[in-house]
C-alpha cells in the first residue's frame, strides 16, 4: 500500500468520524445514498432516485424548466455526478406543435435519452397518467400528465389517437 493511499484512507476515516460526531444525519444520508444508489442534492435534502421525474434547468433562463425521467445515476472518474434521463416534451416542442386538445400541463414521454450533470436538476415533479391527473383535487405547480409516447426522430405518437 502506498503512503498516499494510507493518508487518503486515514483522512476519509477522520471525515466519517467527524460526521458521525457532529452531523449524524448527514452521515446517515451519505451512507443511505451510497447503499441505495440515490442522489442527495444541495443543502435541502432533495433525494433523487432512478424512476423519479425531475425539473432540469435550461441554459436559456427565459424558458420553462425541462422535464425528465431519471433512469440512472452515476459518477465519472472525477466524481462528477451525472444522470441518464429520458426527456418529456411539451406539445409545442413536438413536430406537430400544440393542438387545441392538448392540456396546459400535458407532456409526451419521448425516446430521447441523454446524460446530464446532476447540478442542472432544479427539483422533483410528478408526471401522472391522464386518468390520475384528472382525479387530483389540487393540481400543484409540479404536477403534469402524460398520455402519449413521442418518437422524436419521426414525430410519431403512441397511441396514435385517444378520446378527447
Amino acid at each position: 500500500m502506498s503512503p498516499f493511499s494510507f493518508n487518503f484512507i486515514y483522512l476519509l476515516f477522520c471525515f466519517f468520524f467527524f460526521l458521525i460526531l457532529t452531523k449524524p444525519k448527514c452521515f446517515f444520508f451519505f451512507i443511505l445514498s451510497f447503499l441505495l444508489g440515490v442522489l442527495i442534492l444541495g443543502g435541502f435534502m432533495l433525494v433523487i432516485a432512478a424512476g423519479d421525474c425531475v425539473l432540469m434547468r435550461p441554459s436559456d433562463t427565459d424558458k420553462l424548466p425541462y422535464v425528465a425521467l431519471v433512469e440512472k445515476i452515476e459518477a465519472d472518474h472525477r466524481n462528477n455526478v451525472k444522470v441518464r434521463v429520458r426527456w418529456y416534451y411539451r406539445p409545442e416542442e413536438s413536430i406537430g406543435g400544440r393542438r387545441q386538445f392538448h392540456g396546459a400541463k400535458e407532456l409526451f414521454l419521448s425516446d430521447h435519452h441523454d446524460m446530464q450533470s446532476a447540478h442542472t436538476i432544479e427539483g422533483k415533479c410528478t408526471v401522472h397518467s391522464f386518468k390520475n391527473y384528472s382525479k387530483l383535487e389540487n393540481v400543484g405547480a409540479e404536477d403534469y400528465f402524460c398520455r402519449f409516447e413521442y418518437k422524436a426522430s419521426t414525430g410519431g405518437f403512441t397511441p396514435d389517437r385517444v378520446a378527447v
